[in-house]
């Protein structure tokens, strides 16, 4: 869905048409916030923070970061190839991934990680957190103390 808005906004051409038809943005963005709100709050139980874990989706996170001004992001970044090498051996399907080819999931992985590591730091630290998974690992409470201070909850 983040993907098709993206590329509507990008095409003059099907703007002009959504705009003559009375499809604003203003009304294209006030769609995919209903939309994004209500799938993330029926995707669970209710609870008092909303979370998706889908992390392509911070590929967008300027355009969130505009819809949900009160969101904050955790960017989970991994070895590359630990990445690539799990999403393989496990079978994740990712539109546009080879799952054939080593270096073709690798490219793309990166070129993934480029755009969500620079929208990261576009909405700035106050909204983004990077949180590197080896350390999360290494020093699981130290990594969830900053996330938690970040995420402005209580360390329990």
């Amino acid at each position: 869905v983040l993907a098709m808005r993206q590329a509507w906004s990008r095409s003059g051409r099907e703007k002009m048409r959504l705009d003559e038809a009375g499809v604003t943005d203003q009304v294209l963005d006030a769609a995919m916030q209903a939309f994004i709100l209500e799938v993330i709050a029926k995707h669970g139980e209710p609870a008092r923070y909303l979370c998706n874990k889908d992390p392509f989706t911070l590929k967008s996170s300027i355009y969130l970061s505009r819809l949900f001004p009160n969101s904050k992001f955790l960017l989970m970044v991994r070895d590359g190839r630990a990445s690539v090498h799990s999403m393989i051996t496990r079978k994740v399907t990712i539109a546009g991934f080879d799952l054939r080819s080593y270096r073709d999931c690798l490219a793309k992985w990166n070129k993934a990680i480029e755009v969500m590591y620079s929208q990261c730091l576009a909405i700035g630290r106050l909204r983004c957190l990077p949180v590197y998974y080896e350390q999360l690992v290494l020093h699981p409470q130290k990594s969830m103390r900053a996330i938690m201070d970040f995420l402005d909850i209580a360390w329990s």
